[in-house]
């Protein structure tokens, strides 16, 4: 039998199983005691399973989706991305002791100014009923020698389609950091031969950051624009778990004064 045929035949059972169950609850009160005592060990051993399907479903749908494109983005983006890092399963999903310039994924590198890389990276499913994220970036820092830790995305090419000096880059980031240290965001621009940065603060708050770069403020030629990277700097972090739960950029035409 093929696997229509197969399901076509689960549904008649289920059909039959329901309607079965549904008769001996209607007659419970008149059913004799000897039958009562099955039907109810038959009933408990069948409710331990559906219970264990439910808590597994409810565990599984819960989760956000694989490659989820849901953002929490303003109104008016016209170009929104979640890197692959918070988006879809890493080929390799953790890194330990991670030396300067490591990659992680495709579109992001990790440095810092150390002389030895005592720390992990690893990429986590997410399973909060609040993220929108499928994953986040784990990393516990012990001691790298340096003053700094930096995770370095390079933007795709779809950010540059179009892009102005009246565009604003804006950067969301949701994280849970042990304890309080200072965390900078450096928007970099490469625009022929030469390039522009853009250093903002982020202030977290309820482990929510923004961070917009207004272009308005950046020596760029616009027709010349090769290649945008944003780094995400953590100040001597050292003994501290962060965790990126999510990180997404979009991009905002400035509103006319």
């Amino acid at each position: 039998m093929g696997r229509s045929g197969s399901k076509i035949t689960e549904r008649v059972l289920h059909r039959m199983a329901r309607r079965h169950w549904a008769r001996v609850a209607d007659q419970a009160d008149n059913i004799n005691i000897s039958n009562l005592r099955t039907y109810r060990k038959d009933a408990r051993e069948l409710r331990k399973h559906i219970n264990a399907l439910i808590a597994v479903a409810d565990g599984r749908l819960a989760l956000p989706r694989l490659g989820s494109n849901l953002t929490q983005s303003p109104a008016h983006s016209d170009w929104v991305w979640r890197p692959e890092i918070w988006a879809v399963p890493l080929e390799i999903p953790g890194v330990v002791d991670t030396q300067n310039n490591a990659k992680i994924g495709t579109q992001a590198q990790l440095f810092h100014d150390g002389t030895h890389g005592d720390l992990m990276l690893r990429q986590m499913r997410n399973n909060s009923r609040s993220d929108l994220a499928p994953f986040s970036l784990k990393m516990d820092v012990f001691d790298t020698g340096g003053s700094y830790v930096s995770v370095v995305v390079d933007l795709p090419e779809s950010a540059l389609d179009g892009l102005t000096k009246n565009h604003i880059i804006r950067a969301d980031i949701w994280a849970q950091i042990e304890r309080p240290i200072g965390t900078s965001f450096r928007l970099n621009i490469q625009h022929g031969p030469n390039s522009e940065q853009i250093l903002n603060y982020a202030q977290f708050d309820q482990d929510h950051a923004v961070v917009e770069f207004d272009l308005a403020y950046a020596k760029i030629h616009e027709k010349r624009v090769e290649k945008i990277w944003i780094d995400l700097i953590f100040e001597k972090p050292w003994m501290t778990q962060i965790v990126l739960r999510d990180v997404t950029f979009s991009r905002q035409i400035r509103a006319e004064l």
